[in-house]
């Protein structure tokens, strides 16, 4: 059950290194303006993760905030929801009211109605926080739920 949790995080490690595009040259313009913006922000974000032409995991979320201060982090503030994937089918999701993920720490925290659902055993875990340790390799629970 952790295996795509840990994949969901390393999966957003190496998303918040990749820069942000633009499809068309007014916008590319611009992008001079925001460079020297404090947060860089991205509205309904739906972002497909894929390995060897499959699938594996996406993420949507209504807002991402990517804060570019001295120890940098990327949110999540309004809901995030992870689905993944095995072969095409969706293996499970996990749905929470925020995320955050600290660069400098390279931890993610996924707070506030956290709930990870498999769709391959019916099983269903809640909790208010999860955090994944990327360092370790290892989810700590808010044991409270």
């Amino acid at each position: 059950m952790l295996r795509p949790i840990i994949s969901f995080f390393l999966f957003v490690y190496g998303l918040l290194t990749l820069a942000c595009g633009s499809s068309t040259l007014d916008d590319m313009g611009k992008l001079g303006e925001v460079a020297n913006t404090a947060v860089e922000t991205v509205k309904n974000p739906h972002i497909t993760y894929s390995d060897i032409g499959e699938v594996r995991i996406t993420v949507a979320a209504p807002l991402l905030l990517r804060h570019k201060v001295k120890d940098a982090y990327t949110e999540f503030p309004e809901g995030i929801k992870v689905t993944f994937f095995d072969n095409a089918i969706p293996q499970g999701t996990l749905t929470a009211d925020q995320a955050t993920r600290y660069e400098k720490d390279r931890s993610t925290t996924i707070r506030n109605n956290v709930v990870w659902q498999s769709n391959l055993k019916n099983e269903r875990l809640e909790t208010d926080e999860l955090v994944w340790d990327e360092k370790n390799q290892k989810n700590h629970l808010d044991q409270n739920r």
